[in-house]
């Protein structure tokens, strides 16, 4: 009876240390993908996004904690703050990484796209790469506004220039990302889907996420962001 155990054991050892190993390998491959650097926050992948990102379908009830949060989640992020648009483009990455957490995701923002003569044509606010399946998930433009209409006409304006770009093969490359990042335009299928994030202003428009934050909050969080990076 012993040995018929041990050998049991040992079978299941050796099982467990196969798929320990297999994981690795599929780990490895997946990060051979050529996206360089990672995201900060690392988020329990098995955790509902509604119930991660702060949405403004459940505003917060204390409005003054909300932007402290807010300030010091996003004070010392690499964005233009002398646009206050560039206020909410922070806080949907910080958003974006809890619903798309690492390791199979990585969010990347403010990448530029340049045509063959090294002029850059435009700017993606933010996108999501797949990063098991070795292409981009989906693009955002981000708009922090007080007029939804106006602002999503213009957003998909914008995302339906870079789409005829990509079809008419007129990007030459990418560049600019946070974190840095190397990118194709082969990294854009048709199965990547183009969406827009907005503030609470935008919760009765059909934009694909509103996020916690009005435009008068935005520009005193501006404000106060300029005001600490003076410092």
């Amino acid at each position: 009876m012993s040995t018929s155990l041990f050998n049991t054991r040992s079978i299941g050892l050796r099982s467990w240390l196969l798929r320990i190993g297999l994981i690795w390998l599929i780990g490895g491959i997946t990060f051979l993908r050529p996206v360089a650097g990672s995201s900060e926050l690392l988020v329990d992948p098995t955790v509902d996004h509604r119930d991660v990102a702060r949405l403004a379908s459940n505003p917060a009830t204390d409005r003054n904690q909300l932007l402290d949060d807010y300030f010091l989640e996003i004070r010392d992020l690499p964005f233009n703050y002398g646009n206050v648009g560039s206020v909410l483009e922070a806080i949907a990455y910080i958003e974006l990484t809890r619903i798309y957490p690492p390791p199979r995701y990585q969010v990347l923002a403010n990448t530029e796209y340049r045509d063959a003569n090294g002029r850059t044509v435009g700017e993606l606010d933010i996108l999501v790469y797949d990063l098991s399946a070795g292409h981009v998930d989906s693009v955002y433009e981000v708009k922090l506004t007080a007029s939804p209409s106006r602002a999503g006409k213009h957003a998909r304006q914008q995302l339906l220039r870079f789409q005829k770009y990509i079809k008419d093969d007129l990007i030459y490359d990418f560049m600019g990302s946070y974190p840095q990042a190397r990118l194709e335009a082969a990294d854009f299928k048709k199965s990547t889907k183009y969406l827009l994030i907005g503030g609470s202003e935008t919760l009765d428009y059909d934009w694909a996420i509103q996020l916690d934050i009005r435009r008068d909050e935005g520009d005193v969080l501006q404000e106060r962001i300029r005001d600490y990076q003076k410092d």
